[in-house]
């Protein structure tokens, strides 16, 4: 506690600065976030990389230790606004959308060659793919693309379901495979992948509407791995039950809810885009900690639900993200909003309305229908 403490003190401090420097001096250092973005990735093969669980993704600076990944989306961010304000005028020549997605593709291909962190590269895709859908001018092109990737990934699931290995022979499947595996069927290898989901479904069944009380919670002691950190929302819920978790969603939803208004007050392209980039962010954090937690998405390590874990890059990055946003020009309506309404206006407004409702139902079924099921699978072992 007391170390969380002192991180989330660094972190109001680093927020305090970023708030003090102009945010157009940010605005000039998108590529030089990117080149530090590529040092701190190729850093992690020397010896300041930290090998924990078979993975390489902290550098040991010696007062802290710094995760890779994460400092990497925080550069995007603000390398993202620098490339979208400099070729704005452009931007509607595709070739300078698919530069972009080549540029970050190319840091997110090294976090994953180097790291082995799977979802932080899919999060930094996503992030990119979702802004330049966003800011964009070729929906169609986003649409088609993002259909073909559904295709392929249920593809890809029914494979996986037909060639399901035996308990013994799993080793013989590469380490991300495994991960699917434990994923799609956890009473199968309960033992071995499928041990940390259902553990924490036991969690989020346990907690029921009021949970056990703040720091009541059993599951953590032993039975889950880093409950301090990739399995956070399991023990929320346990410990502060349905309306906690309700409540934690409704400050979320305050926050983002402030920061689309920095978006639609700034009246500049590069402050709406590095609002958006956080925006997504944050929320691609949240999808990945929670459906991950009810067995929706496959187990992977360090992606923190932000502001819950203890791991103190994410206090000291979404401070500094946080401050970015509120640094921010708020005069007239936002170019990006006007470019928004200005073109395909009302196919727009449908697909929001449509993953809007999709999300909620997301929600809606993490909260509700899975502690029922996680219930009962808890009463059973019981």
């Amino acid at each position: 506690f007391k170390k969380q403490l002192k991180v989330m003190a660094l972190g109001v401090i680093i927020a305090a600065f970023l708030n003090w420097v102009p945010y157009k001096l940010i605005k000039k250092c998108g590529i030089l976030a990117y080149v530090i973005s590529l040092v701190l990735i190729v850093m992690l093969k020397t010896p300041l990389g930290i090998n924990s669980g078979g993975a390489t993704r902290w550098l040991n600076l010696g007062f802290m230790q710094l995760q890779v990944a994460d400092a990497t989306k925080v550069c995007m961010i603000v390398f993202m606004g620098w490339y979208v304000n400099r070729f704005w005028k452009e931007f509607d020549k595709f070739r300078y959308t698919l530069i972009l997605w080549l540029l970050v593709a190319l840091q997110a291909g090294l976090i994953l060659k180097i790291s082995s962190n799977l979802s932080s590269c899919l999060i930094l895709m996503l992030m990119v793919f979702i802004l330049t859908f966003i800011v964009g001018k070729h929906p169609k092109m986003h649409l088609i693309i993002a259909a073909v990737g559904i295709v392929m990934i249920v593809i890809f699931i029914m494979w996986l379901k037909a060639n399901m290995p035996l308990d013994s022979e799993m080793d013989k499947s590469p380490y991300q495979i495994r991960r699917f595996f434990g994923w799609l069927d956890p009473e199968r290898y309960a033992g071995t992948l499928g041990y940390q989901p259902l553990q924490s479904l036991y969690a989020i069944g346990s907690g029921g509407l009021l949970g056990k009380g703040l720091g009541n919670g059993t599951q953590k002691l032993s039975n889950i791995p880093e409950a301090q950190n990739d399995m956070i929302f399991a023990i929320i819920c346990e410990e502060l039950g349905l309306i906690g978790v309700i409540i934690m969603f409704l400050m979320f939803g305050y926050l983002l809810y402030q920061m689309v208004i920095v978006v639609k007050e700034s009246r500049n392209i590069y402050a709406s885009v590095v609002v958006i980039g956080v925006i997504l962010h944050i929320i691609f954090q949240i999808i990945v900690n929670v459906c991950v937690a009810v067995n929706f998405f496959p187990e992977y390590r360090c992606i923190a639900a932000i502001y819950q874990s203890r791991w103190f890059c994410h206090h000291m990055y979404i401070n500094g993200d946080w401050t970015c946003d509120r640094n921010t020009e708020t005069a007239g309506e936002s170019k990006i909003f006007k470019n928004i309404l200005d073109e395909e206006r009302t196919m727009k407004k449908i697909l929001r309305g449509l993953l809007a409702v999709m999300a909620f139902a997301v929600c809606m079924a993490g909260a509700i229908s899975i502690p029922s099921r996680a219930e009962e699978a808890y009463t059973s072992e019981n």
